[in-house]
């Protein structure tokens, strides 16, 4: 779905439902001061984040921090697994190699310190992938005339549009399934009868189906959706943004292979 947002026209997309996101300013502490300071500081969020994440039940001692990073569900900790255990070791050389009045033996570069505090403000407010997300969503129902809704299409400059039958998702009109059934409508018959939308989703592809994923969903996961379908041979075609996190939900967002980048850029914190 390309980003081109002109006035809708046909069928409205629903009021949007409020939904609210983390705040990537408003997160992990970052200390003023040295280098040195800030570089600890955010290393202790971190770990204290991985801390309470991972702490079993009755255990009192904290885990080795790789271990701790091995173990975490959290986004960032994945996506920066290397850099975490490269961090690691910084950490080490400042606690443990002072000079004899406590200062550290060496100030970390600007660039460590950027890194691990960008890294500590993601581990504690994730970035949700409807950040990322084209919100402004067209749909249309089963039951619409087939030409109406390719018009709006053309007109919003959009190639998937979810449909919506009695509050459920239940598929995605597409530009390709469009053209499947174009093709067998006449092999069979030079006419083709007024059509709805629901005649020509009887031709939609396995890829055609959407996947869905809940709003706060992290940028991270959503990525790794796509991913994981490009793995199996199968991407989809569209991952849809609804309240529920499921085809029963208002959709919220629509994201498609063209939002991938936008979704590593704000996984990344950039």
């Amino acid at each position: 779905m390309t980003r081109s947002r002109p006035p809708a026209h046909g069928r409205e997309p629903e009021p949007e439902t409020a939904v609210e996101l983390p705040d990537p300013g408003a997160s992990a502490p970052v200390a003023n001061g040295s280098n040195s300071d800030r570089f600890l500081a955010a290393f202790r969020s971190i770990e204290d984040l991985l801390t309470d994440e991972t702490r079993g039940r009755g255990r009192t001692r904290r885990r080795p921090f790789a271990q701790m990073v091995d173990m975490s569900h959290r986004p960032a900790a994945r996506e920066f697994k290397q850099d975490l255990r490269d961090l690691q070791e910084l950490r080490n050389a400042l606690v443990h190699m002072a000079t004899r009045d406590g200062r550290p033996i060496a100030e970390p570069h600007d660039e460590a310190v950027e890194l691990i505090e960008r890294i500590a403000r993601l581990m504690a407010a994730p970035p949700a992938a409807l950040a990322g997300a084209v919100r402004d969503v067209m749909v249309c129902g089963p039951d619409d005339p087939l030409a109406a809704t390719l018009e709006r299409m053309n007109q919003r400059d959009v190639t998937t549009v979810p449909v919506i039958h009695r509050g459920r998702v239940i598929g995605l009109l597409t530009a390709d399934t469009v053209t499947r059934w174009l093709g067998d409508a006449f092999q069979h018959s030079p006419r083709v009868a007024s059509p709805r939308v629901a005649d020509v989703l009887d031709h939609a592809a396995n890829r055609d189906a959407p996947a869905t994923i809940a709003p706060h969903t992290s940028a991270v996961e959503a990525v790794e959706v796509f991913r994981g379908g490009l793995e199996r041979g199968r991407a989809p075609r569209a991952v849809l943004v609804t309240s529920t996190g499921d085809e029963d939900g208002k959709v919220l967002g629509v994201l498609t292979a063209a939002d991938v980048p936008r979704l590593v850029d704000l996984a990344s914190g950039r």
